[in-house]
């Protein structure tokens, strides 16, 4: 058993470093940034991304709800298959709309009798019933056939044609392209476009299946048939989208599921086109039932649902199964073949198998296509629950949140080398979980899988091995490691954890926590402090608010082979910035040299490239080096990144690797780069390993956020403390919270509105709000379709502006408005003027109106004997009110107190103009003293 610790170590210039209580992966880790960080082995095989998968390769988010239902069908005496599939075809004939769907086909309640079989061969077709249980849609699969005919799929979906190559075949380049990664370089990139279709080959020689046994498999004790293994047989295809080129490097849209190796016969890549594949579409609300005559009956129905074919016709993808049930079915509820892709299977049960209990049957979920999701489903009394069945599946491929009772078998890869599965949150009641040479199985099933991962699941035990050249890791979970022997002494996998569930990125699920990683970028958090709303940095998101596709870019730089240094002329001499390497010269007398140099007393340098488009933000990041000690003591080498400020000076010490780093095993060391995202932006990062250590490759993985068209624009929390400022319009946000945790301020320039949907308040919050002007654009302003108000509203002057007798601002517009500010704070007028707040339901206005001076009856700004001489003239009367200073209708006693009251009252000839910080100020002293401070102010 090999317990492996390579310590993640921080950027000592991160701003904040958080302490998680609960453990985690020494695989994937939290960063400063709150997304994961992957930490590869020697050969640079990492743990895969798996949010890929699924539906649209959303999981089960992009799923739709809203597919029209087209044709509605009743159960009819006799053979139902007919119509069901007359109406599946009429639905298949009518024209794709915009979702990508022509309908769906709507079986109402009832039992609905399948002779034979239902084929769903066109795209955006969808089967519902109305329930999954007994009393809902119920197809029954009846035996009519002769005998020893009847085992079939009840419902088949997959496509015609098959697949062609296009283009040319261009070579990777790399010695090795590691488990994991998502670019690589090729011989050329000429003939290859964004959004190409291509097919990524591994090739495979005599040499890989020797080094693994798989030529001298033994043979069988019962003498049954043992096939060796052949090249030609287990080469594996990994189908992908181009998704970006920089230069002659290739980035695809889904990990690869397996390291590539020129040793072993590299790789190829070339566009395909695929005739008559199918996609969009769905299954859902059904429930399945075989006919059967006994507990081991064989000649009913087999499979619930089958979808596509080989790995080079009948392909199905983008297809999604939900919330079906299936009973009595001798194999799978659901299989997705070679030939399915981008499939979904969700809210499911399947019960009761019928069969023999041997090998071939009850392999109740079965992906053995590519980048398909089983999640949150159940299976019982099955053998190979959760399996990859076929030969060299292809992963990525996802268990997800599943529980298997009363199994029969275990659950994991089943034959020939299934690539990049991972069993998440998996139980297993009854038996175990496996990643293991399977040896003689079968017919010589051999290595069952690599790059497994078996992450935070129950069984009764696991036997997990490494094959040469991969591995396969066990985390977090719970059940007997077995030492399996069965066919000699294996490599141990990854045991990472054992028996202690572990946490990354906040969550126990793995996969959870790559799709969180994953999702478009919409929600931002202020990080307090004083700060501009278009500075990055000022949000913990590490860009301004919108709205941003996100997606993980690796760069390996040099190359990985176990510091084999192949000459000046080859990637080991790395590109190093001039500058870069000016500055090292000049600050160290120890020569400069490149990767795989095993001398010591040298600088390691070199300069990472990477490109960012317009509007790009690298939002996270970290930094890998294989490392291997060349020289003497190693107490007091550093690494250096960056530039030549002094923190970003690292020493070994300090970032824990002097301890760790030998002259014999290579050491991975990774650096979180989250606290240095000003860094990232540059395309570029320097680094400099000093002294008496060798780096055999290095690799730089970026998380970058790029800008995408949407309706309805971000979500936006201000709420960490410190003064916001505002100074220009915001895109539309879809919502805007202010105050809550901590007091904090929202400067708004008098040129800049906000615009959001949804706006809330929260009684410690404060929005400034500075008035440079009447016309619209001159005053700043809150328009959202609903707001809900608490708090404070701040008005001030800015630019020399003095508003004048009528003048108006909507402040706020909201069709829906509830509740109104606690506390409004306003500019001081000119004499006789005063502010006027007038709330309507949808929306706040200030105007500045005529003072009132109480007594002043004569309106000349002061309160003396002339206001007297009004009051008498008008006493008693009800019509001239002009002296009626105490609104009772009646000049009278009390209006007469009044006058005596403020004899001698004038107004301030002084005019007070704060500025929009002399606001805000006040604001924040109304707020920290909880007093009120009041103005002569008329509300309505």
């Amino acid at each position: 058993m090999r317990l492996f610790s390579l310590p993640l170590s921080s950027l000592c210039l991160l701003l904040a470093v958080s302490t998680a209580l609960a453990v985690e992966s020494q695989w994937v880790t939290t960063g400063a940034t709150g997304r994961l960080i992957y930490t590869p082995d020697a050969e640079g095989d990492r743990i895969m991304d798996f949010s890929s998968v699924g539906y649209r390769g959303q999981g089960v988010e992009a799923i739709p709800s809203d597919v029209p239902t087209v044709l509605t069908l009743s159960p009819i005496a006799g053979d139902d298959t007919a119509q069901i599939q007359a109406a599946l075809n009429a639905v298949g004939n009518l024209p794709i709309g915009a979702n990508g769907y022509r309908g769906a086909v709507l079986l109402q309640a009832g039992s609905y009798d399948i002779n034979t079989q239902l084929l769903i061969n066109k795209s955006g077709v969808v089967l519902r019933g109305t329930g999954r249980d007994a009393g809902g849609t119920v197809l029954h699969g009846r035996t009519t056939g002769p005998n020893g005919t009847n085992q079939r799929p009840l419902i088949e979906i997959k496509g015609s044609g098959g697949l062609s190559n296009s283009g040319s075949q261009r070579t990777l380049i790399d010695k090795v392209v590691p488990a994991g990664a998502t670019s690589f370089r090729v011989n050329t990139s000429s003939g290859f476009a964004v959004g190409d279709s291509v097919r990524v080959i591994r090739g495979t020689n005599a040499q890989w299946i020797s080094d693994l046994g798989m030529d001298m498999i033994p043979p069988r004790s019962d003498g049954g048939t043992v096939t060796q293994w052949t090249p030609t047989t287990i080469n594996q295809r990994f189908d992908r989208v181009i998704t970006r080129i920089e230069g002659d490097r290739v980035f695809i849209d889904a990990p690869l599921p397996h390291a590539i190796e020129q040793h072993y016969g590299g790789g190829t890549i070339q566009r395909y086109t695929w005739s008559g594949a199918i996609d969009n579409v769905g299954i859902e609300n059904l429930r399945g039932e075989s006919d059967f005559d006994s507990a081991t009956d064989e000649d009913h129905a087999w499979e619930f649902i089958s979808i596509g074919d080989s790995h080079t016709s009948g392909r199905a993808q983008n297809v999604w199964v939900r919330d079906i049930a299936g009973k009595y079915f001798g194999d799978s509820l659901v299989v997705a073949n070679p030939g399915s892709k981008w499939v979904t299977v969700a809210n499911s049960s399947n019960e009761d198998p019928k069969s023999i209990v041997t090998g071939g049957r009850r392999y109740s979920y079965d992906l053995s296509g590519e980048l398909g999701l089983v999640t949150n489903v159940t299976a019982d009394s099955g053998r190979h629950d959760f399996v990859n069945n076929s030969t060299s599946p292809k992963g990525p491929n996802v268990f997800h949140n599943s529980i298997a009772t009363n199994a029969q078998a275990d659950s994991g890869p089943h034959q020939r080398y299934a690539t990049g599965t991972l069993f998440d949150n998996i139980t297993v009641v009854g038996d175990e979980i496996n990643a293991r040479n399977r040896g003689n199985a079968g017919s010589g099933h051999g290595w069952s899988g690599a790059n497994m991962v078996i992450w935070n699941s129950t069984a009764q035990g696991y036997r997990v091995q490494n094959p040469p050249g991969a591995q396969n890791w066990l985390v977090g979970s719970t059940g007997t490691i077995v030492e399996d022997t069965q066919f000699g002494p294996q490599p141990s996998g990854y045991y990472d954890s054992p028996g202690q569930a572990v946490t990354t990125g906040g969550v126990t699920s793995l996969y959870d926590a790559q799709m969180n990683d994953a999702r478009d970028l919409r929600a931002f958090r202020w990080a307090g402090g004083v700060g501009v709303w278009s500075d990055d940095l000022a949000w913990t998101e590490g860009a301004e608010p919108g709205v941003y596709e996100v997606s993980a870019r690796d760069y390996l730089v040099g190359d990985i082979d176990g510091f084999t240094p192949d000459g000046s002329a080859s990637v080991d001499n790395a590109y190093i910035d001039p500058q870069w390497q000016a500055l090292i010269s000049g600050s160290s007398g120890l020569p400069l040299t490149g990767f795989d140099d095993t001398a010591g007393n040298k600088n390691v340098a070199f300069t990472v490239q990477h490109t960012l488009d317009a509007g790009e933000r690298v939002i996270h990041g970290s930094l890998a080096l294989s490392l291997k000690q060349s020289g003497g003591v190693i107490d007091s080498d550093f690494l250096r990144l960056f530039n030549s400020q002094p923190q970003n000076r690292l020493s070994f010490v300090d970032l824990g690797w002097s301890s760790q780093i030998n002259a014999t095993t290579p050491f991975v060391g990774v650096v979180d780069l989250g606290g240095a995202l000003g860094e990232l932006q540059q395309g570029s990062i320097n680094v400099q390993v000093n002294d008496d250590v060798a780096v055999d490759w290095a690799m730089f993985v970026a998380t970058v956020a790029t800008p995408k068209a949407d309706p309805l624009g971000a979500d936006v929390t201000v709420e960490a403390g410190g003064i916001l400022t505002v100074d220009q319009t915001p895109a539309l946000l879809r919502s805007l919270r202010l105050g809550g945790t901590a007091m904090s301020i929202m400067q708004v320039a008098s040129d800049a509105d906000l615009l959001a949907l949804e706006y809330e308040q929260a009684a410690n919050g404060v929005l400034a709000l500075s008035l440079g002007g009447t016309a619209a654009g001159a005053f700043a302003s809150l328009s959202a379709g609903s707001a809900d108000l608490d708090g404070v509203l701040a008005v001030s002057l800015e630019g020399g502006f003095v508003p004048q007798l009528g003048d108006s601002f909507a402040v706020i517009s909201a069709p829906s408005l509830t509740g109104q500010f606690a506390t409004l704070t306003t500019p001081a007028l000119a004499a006789g003027l005063a502010w006027d707040a007038s709330y309507s339901p949808t929306g706040l206005t200030l105007s500045v109106v005529t003072a009132s001076l109480p007594g002043d009856y004569n309106n000349d700004g002061q309160v003396d004997a002339a206001d007297y001489t009004v009051w008498r003239d008008a006493l008693g009367s009800q019509m001239n009110l002009a002296a009626d200073g105490s609104g009772n209708g009646i000049v009278d006693q009390a209006d007469y107190n009044v006058w005596v009251n403020n004899f001698g009252a004038t107004f301030s000839i002084a005019i007070a103009v704060p500025e929009p910080s002399a606001g805000v100020a006040m604001a924040v002293l109304l707020l920290m003293t909880s007093r009120c401070f009041s103005r002569t102010l008329s509300t309505r």
